[in-house]
């Protein structure tokens, strides 16, 4: 095998350190080129209007209107996109979206090499990213429970999905993820909206880290073998402590009740899941966040649990609106949603 070493080319002055082969000529190179230095190789670069009318196999080039790199294969061009999150180049991993740093925004991601979907992920303001795997919603205008086909009634433990991340705010949403990822962490935003008001409008924030670590790894193992919604008679429930906001405050949740609302509710920085009333009826979670109740009446202040409760066909069982019940009326914004996120530790 030869090499050829060009040390200068007469003719060229010698600082331009370049070669030029004029349009309508070509270097033909019958060896092997090697590029010895530290920089890069820059590829034949155009639009896909502009490719070339009759290239022979193994032509690469540049695409700037596809943002990747074309091979054309002796009939067709091949694209070479890398990842960058889009459905022609997933993330192939949580890991590796997080190392290339997209930002918040909706990506596709490739799991378990298979399955590509598009998800919500969240940066919060430490740089982590945090993955949507379900939400709770309910148009809270409707006043008291009166039947309906929320999803979540008897679902906290179930297998079963529905929605998609893009309309998580404008009706329920239970990923896969829900149940079959194995995380450490969980945040989650609350917020009073009409459908579809952007995700970073959230009025809530709020986050605990290590809640899964001895819990299963997710909320599906949480409810299903380690905290009970089936105890109707556990007026406490369970209280996770830890909660710290990037965005509001237990006690800005704890204002947007009503006064016998607020007075049973204790802005005290804790996940309040499973309480029961005084009925003896339990509900999933105290949905004030980073509130526990201390009373009986959590109906007017809880999302719905599971089943062998009878306010429970409606997500949000009795916001009472009018008395001193419930949430004080946001206005034109009468839809409320919990967007539920898991993240890994560190």
């Amino acid at each position: 095998m030869s090499r050829l070493t060009v040390g200068s080319i007469g003719g060229i002055p010698a600082t331009l350190n370049q070669t030029s082969i004029p349009a309508g000529h070509t270097l033909q190179i019958n060896g092997n080129v090697y590029h010895d230095g530290t920089g890069a190789l820059r590829l034949p670069t155009g639009t896909t209007g502009q490719r070339p009318s009759s290239p022979n196999p193994g032509y690469m080039r540049w695409n700037t209107s596809l943002s990747a790199v074309e091979v054309w294969s002796g009939s067709t061009w091949i694209q070479y996109y890398g990842e960058n999150g889009t459905s022609n180049a997933p993330f192939t991993s949580m890991a590796n979206l997080s190392s290339n740093d997209p930002g918040s925004g909706y990506w596709y991601v490739r799991f378990d090499n298979t399955n590509t979907e598009e998800i919500y992920a969240y940066k919060d303001p430490n740089g982590k990213y945090w993955v949507m795997v379900a939400s709770i919603t309910d148009n809270t205008s409707h006043g008291q429970y009166t039947g309906g086909s929320d999803h979540w009634y008897g679902n906290w433990t179930t297998t079963s999905t529905t929605g998609n991340a893009r309309n998580a705010m404008g009706s329920d949403f239970k990923s896969n993820h829900y149940r079959g990822w194995n995380a450490d962490d969980i945040l989650i935003m609350q917020g009073f909206a009409t459908s579809g008001t952007p995700f970073d409008t959230s009025t809530d924030v709020g986050y605990i880290t290590g809640v899964f670590t001895s819990r299963g790894g997710n909320m599906y193992q949480m409810f299903n073998n380690y905290i009970s919604l089936a105890n109707h008679s556990n007026i406490g429930g369970t209280q996770i402590p830890g909660m710290q906001f990037f965005k509001g405050s237990a006690q800005a949740s704890d204002n947007r009740y009503r006064p016998s609302s607020a007075g049973e509710l204790n802005p005290n920085n804790v996940w309040h899941v499973s309480p029961a009333n005084c009925e003896n009826y339990t509900f999933s979670m105290i949905n004030a966040l980073g509130c526990s109740s201390n009373g009986c009446n959590v109906e007017h202040h809880a999302w719905v649990g599971q089943t062998g409760n009878n306010y429970s066909n409606q997500n949000f069982p009795e916001p009472n609106w009018s008395g001193s019940w419930g949430i004080n009326n946001p206005g034109s914004q009468n839809w409320m949603y919990w967007l539920f996120f898991y993240g890994q530790g560190g």
